[in-house]
């Protein structure tokens, strides 16, 4: 078994009369690997065979000439225009002064917190015994 029995693909042993051989590189790979079906394979040509490229050459091949790509036009740039101080972010003291909003003033006391918090719940508390004890209640209070 020699190094050319060995797809590059996959690694395995290349089916010697479903393989297709890379006219650039000579590496003779499985039609899968290829990316052609077997359908495919069976209509080519024993010249579309031979001229046939793997993926790797083909990678390395340019693609198309550039040659009718117009050139960018370069921006001459007047060094006196820009100074260093125009690539420098500015901030105002508003902003530095913004990060402290928990201080001062507005602060709330966490005991007034969980002040709050407990009479939300003794109120929704009741008002679930209440419905509980009195289903109907609400229902006649709502007609």
């Amino acid at each position: 078994m020699g190094k050319d029995d060995l797809c590059p693909g996959c690694k395995a042993l290349v089916n010697q009369t479903h393989h297709i051989k890379c006219c650039t590189c000579k590496l003779q790979y499985d039609i899968a690997c290829a990316g052609v079906t077997e359908a495919t394979f069976n209509l080519l040509s024993k010249q579309q065979k031979s001229s046939w490229a793997c993926l790797s050459c083909r990678n390395k091949v340019p693609r198309t000439d550039n040659t009718n790509t117009p050139v960018r036009q370069t921006f001459i740039i007047d060094s006196k225009a820009i100074s260093p101080s125009d690539n420098v972010t500015k901030r105002t003291r508003e902003r530095r002064e913004k990060k402290n909003v928990c201080e001062g003033e507005n602060r709330v006391d966490p005991n007034d917190i969980r002040t709050i918090i407990r009479k939300e719940i003794n109120s929704a508390l009741k008002e679930s015994i209440e419905n509980l004890i009195f289903p109907n209640k609400y229902k006649l209070e709502t007609n």
